[in-house]
């Protein structure tokens, strides 16, 4: 199980399991919820903001909790989750990974109440919720909470609009619990951050809101299992992917999102080339040449053109 909602009893925080994507977003769709939402959406205070979030719908998808209290249980769920609190760094992943959603273990995206969203990914069983979330961080190139690595943290939840949510994979709600399996992995998690075995960069153990694990020296303990640099026979095609997404594909999916799967059209070619760039330039590395190639002509454009849409975000 990956999914509970929170509740209160007797002044303590209670885990209850949601066990289908249709009982999720019954719950998200709630009016009274969906009032609430609106309410702090529309509230410019930040204290009173922040007053009305605490009455929130809120789930927890790092941790497992068999006996219904959340407070000081350890046990690692099948995810993880991230915060991406930069709207335009959501923005950037949100088309990346909606271009394939199964080969990151997506299970769920969502907006967040104010800006940038959510991400809920399966975790590689035999590493920790750091781990985890550093490995995601690197791949999709946005920044990192390190305040976020406890199995009790919850996400508050917006509402059930494809506006909002984005995408939901019934294997959030997978219900299989071996109590002895996952006590067992426990200790193993454990060990790896007694040790100092876990295999993140310096720094991700902080307090750091901000962290961005590529600006820092790693601690990996299996150098072989690390990527090799691609021979010259190879590296047109590599150039031409991003994760082993197709770039092709990613833009696809873009236009899916921003502009109803419709390509830009004269009259609109600077604006719409300008943004499809901007939102391509983290995962091209701001390459210049990769960008020129990844980026179609649309309907009539020149290469002179675009090129002034792509080196207007460099």
């Amino acid at each position: 199980m990956s999914c509970y909602v929170k509740s209160l009893k007797g002044g303590k925080e209670w885990a209850t399991p949601v066990n289908s994507v249709e009982e999720y977003r019954a719950l998200r769709n709630d009016a009274g919820h969906l009032a609430l939402l609106q309410r702090i959406r529309q509230e410019s205070d930040k204290a009173k903001r922040d007053e009305l979030k605490n009455l929130m719908l809120t789930f927890y998808h790092q941790g497992l909790f068999p006996n219904g209290w959340v407070q000081g249980s350890k046990d690692p769920s099948d995810t993880t989750s991230i915060d991406i609190d930069d709207r335009d760094a959501f923005e950037r992943a949100k088309v990346v990974l909606l271009a394939d959603p199964e080969r990151y273990g997506l299970v769920m995206l969502e907006r967040s109440i104010s800006q940038g969203g959510h991400a809920v990914f399966l975790r590689e069983k035999g590493k920790t919720i750091l781990e985890n979330q550093v490995r995601i961080a690197m791949m999709l190139h946005v920044e990192l909470d390190c305040n976020n690595k406890n199995a009790n943290r919850r996400l508050y939840a917006t509402s059930a609009s494809e506006e909002d949510l984005l995408y939901v994979s019934p294997k959030l709600f997978n219900n299989e619990y071996n109590a002895e399996e996952v006590a067992a992995e426990r200790k193993i998690l454990e060990e790896r951050e007694r040790k100092g075995l876990e295999e993140v960069p310096e720094g991700a153990h902080s307090n750091d809101k901000h962290y961005r694990p590529w600006e820092h020296a790693w601690n990996r303990k299996d150098e072989s299992s690390q990527s090799v640099e691609p021979s010259s026979d190879d590296e047109m095609e590599e150039v031409l992917e991003y994760e082993g997404i197709p770039y092709a594909r990613i833009i696809d999916a873009y236009w899916d999102v921003a502009n109803g799967s419709e390509t830009p059209k004269e009259g609109n070619r600077d604006t719409k080339t300008f943004h499809l760039a901007k939102a391509l330039g983290p995962i091209c590395n701001y390459d210049r040449e990769l960008m020129a190639k990844v980026i179609p002509c649309y309907d009539g454009f020149t290469e002179q053109e675009k090129m002034k849409c792509i080196d207007s975000v460099r």
